[in-house]
């Protein structure tokens, strides 16, 4: 009897342990999401206008006019930031998140513009900028020109007449 009363206690208190262990799962840590900061400027360290910063299967986040962004709720563990901005070379960034809340900053990220956004007005080249400027100018001064010249009075007697040299 005594034995019976061991094996059933050993088996209670393995039962248990085994219980314990499968019943409490990974840490809850591991789901717990993590945030990532950083802040995007150009090669002047201004703040780029329109920039995006997202998370690959995660979502989007504008940046403010410093050019700060924040990304929360990441899920633990290696991720890759895509940056992007309008007249600039996307770039990409893999940050480390650590779980259970806490914040990773990537510092600032500098992204590089373009070889083909020089002008200021987009789609258009540089060249085509300034030979347009220039010819609106020629127009203008012509324009200006015929305004100014002295106008022949027409009368009936010199209606149809070539001018005396």
């Amino acid at each position: 009897m005594q034995a019976y009363l061991r094996t059933v206690l050993l088996l209670t208190v393995v039962m248990s342990v085994i219980g314990n262990v499968f019943a409490q799962g990974p840490s809850p840590c591991v789901y717990a999401g993590g945030s990532v900061v950083g802040q995007v400027v150009n090669s002047a360290g201004n703040a780029i206008p329109g920039t995006q910063v997202s998370v690959q299967s995660y979502g989007v986040s504008g940046v403010n006019s410093t050019g700060w962004f924040r990304l929360s709720n990441l899920i633990a563990g290696q991720n890759t930031l895509d940056i992007s901005a309008p007249g600039y070379q996307s770039q990409q960034q893999s940050v480390d998140v650590v779980g259970c809340g806490g914040t990773v900053s990537v510092g600032q990220i500098v992204l590089a513009q373009s070889p083909q956004s020089t002008s200021s007005l987009p789609g258009f080249s540089g060249d085509l900028v300034i030979v347009i400027i220039v010819l609106v100018g020629l127009v203008g001064i012509a324009v200006g020109v015929l305004v100014t010249l002295p106008r022949r009075r027409r009368d009936s007697t010199t209606a149809g007449k070539l001018p005396m040299v």
